[in-house]
């Protein structure tokens, strides 16, 4: 008997399987714009894709920034994260 449940077992395979499907090279390509760098100049972390709003963080150009959408279909809005005095 499986200590999860049916449901439980099915979300954390749709969540997985829904971060699978973006790459980190679609990420940059969508940060792209609101950053200012190239897509093949971001780095990509902290990605939380499996529910809606997406989040990410991009960085490049010594700059940290803060991406985030709605949905996978809407625009990407990236802000800087700017250091703590």
């Amino acid at each position: 008997m499986s200590v999860f449940s049916k449901t439980e077992r099915m979300t954390v395979c749709f969540s997985m399987l829904v971060t699978a499907c973006y790459s980190q090279s679609q990420l940059a390509a969508a940060s792209s714009g609101s950053v200012g760098c190239a897509p093949d100049e971001i780095q990509i972390a902290d990605e939380s894709l499996a529910f809606d709003p997406q989040s990410w963080t991009a960085r490049c150009g010594g700059k940290t920034f803060h991406c985030a959408r709605p949905n996978a279909g809407a625009p990407t809005q990236c802000a800087e994260r700017k250091a703590a005095p």
